[in-house]
């Protein structure tokens, strides 16, 4: 056996046996053993995801924000070399890391990516749970009501990320047919033979938290409520868990300045949007609430333009607004640029796009056709759409018939040297 070998046999019995740390809910032993390994053993990028979501569940926020950093740069450089298994895993936790740093339209990039690059039933599933939750999350009702169709097929099929679909499930529910009856998924997953069900926790959070956002009076469930949280073991709970559940306990609570300098340090972008959005919502004083309303208001302005029109529609369920875009293309570094940042094309994108651009776009419904077969035609579109989607916010930018590919004439593609 080489030594490379050993080396990886040696990190791989490490890391199994810091997930079984973790699992026992050390935390502390399970991050030590992991950073062991990586230093003894060379880096592996799913270690690095481990190492970087019990930082996460830690609060430590700022390790876990540098170990993001590095699991996109390892992405950027040996993603073509990767397995599929290994792709579905990393495109699902950079997912979840822009939207812990509070850039959606990242996330849905990057959701995307996995979503239509899995190969399997169980990464299949993964994929979808997660992609249904961000869509429900920022109130999505096209995309949820399809991608809920499609998860409910899937449900009942044996996977160990079943927790993930239950919450994908609830929080579409909660959208489509309202909290009440969005309550029963709780109660019909919560119990068997009289335990808690693995990951139950996350599920109720997740509902104590809607509710909360958007002010649903839960004074009839408290006691179930309460019987609920009683049974769940602390230290499966975060901090942003326990601040949800004060929320929940004490109708008049309320964070002070000092207070939320404190939990800044500790909370990522999107529990700050949380938790800064329910203190305002529980302020007394009116002059403060309107204070504080305005505060919230230019936070959420600081995001990416897509990001912004998402955080509007989730947390004051106003309409993502058509705008006029301007994309340039940049024919030497072949890439697609706005003003909320760039993305590389490939080949094909790229000729795409450039039959749409100022110059040529009264063709392009004749040059269309000229992409090879419907199937590619169709592949085509759908990436470039999740690449628009990034930049802009705008879902199915472009559409695919059996004659013509068209773009939204809201749409401006310029090219640009």
């Amino acid at each position: 056996m080489q030594l490379s070998d050993v080396r990886a046999t040696r990190r791989q019995e490490a890391h199994r046996k810091a997930i079984e740390l973790r699992d026992e809910h050390q935390y502390d032993e399970a991050i030590s053993l992991m950073m062991h390994a990586l230093q003894s053993f060379g880096p592996n990028i799913l270690l690095l995801i481990d190492i970087a979501q019990l930082f996460r569940f830690q609060s430590e926020i700022g390790n876990y924000y540098a170990y993001g950093r590095k699991i996109e740069q390892e992405w950027i450089a040996v993603q073509d070399k990767m397995t599929d298994k290994t792709k579905t895993d990393v495109t699902q936790f950079l997912a979840s890391y822009f939207y812990d740093r509070g850039q959606a339209a990242r996330s849905f990039y990057y959701l995307d990516l996995s979503y239509r690059s899995s190969t399997t039933t169980d990464q299949h599933l993964m994929s979808l749970g997660t992609l249904l939750n961000l869509n429900a999350e920022f109130r999505n009702l096209k995309q949820v009501n399809e991608l809920y169709l499609e998860c409910l097929k899937l449900k009942d099929v044996e996977s160990k990320h079943q927790i993930l679909i239950e919450r994908a499930l609830l929080k579409s529910e909660i959208e489509l047919i309202g909290f009440e009856s969005a309550y029963h998924r709780i109660e019909k997953f919560s119990e068997k033979n009289g335990v808690l069900e693995s990951g139950f926790h996350h599920l109720l959070i997740d509902y104590l938290l809607k509710c909360l956002l958007n002010q649903i009076d839960l004074t009839p469930l408290r006691e179930k409520i309460f019987g609920f949280l009683n049974k769940i073991n602390p230290m499966e709970l975060s901090t942003f868990d326990k601040i949800v559940i004060q929320f929940f306990d004490q109708p008049n609570y309320f964070l002070h300045a000092q207070e939320m300098s404190y939990l800044q340090q500790r909370f990522n972008q999107s529990e700050i949007f949380d938790v800064y959005f329910l203190n305002y919502l529980a302020c007394a004083d009116q002059t403060v609430r309107e204070d504080l309303r305005a505060l919230f208001q230019l936070m959420i302005r600081e995001s990416d333009g897509p990001t912004h029109q998402l955080l509007k529609q989730k947390y004051f369920n106003e309409t993502i607004v058509q705008q006029k875009w301007k994309l340039y293309l940049n024919v030497n570094s072949r890439q697609l640029i706005s003003l909320e940042g760039l993305l590389p094309l490939q080949k094909d994108e790229f000729a795409l796009l450039t039959i749409f651009s100022k110059e040529t776009r009264s063709a392009a419904a004749q040059l269309a056709v000229q992409f090879q077969t419907q199937f590619e035609l169709k592949e085509l579109v759908m990436r470039v759409n999740q690449k628009i989607y990034s930049l802009t916010g705008i879902a199915d930018a472009m559409t695919c018939s059996t004659s013509a590919v068209k773009l939204l004439e809201s749409i401006d593609i310029i090219q640009k040297n």
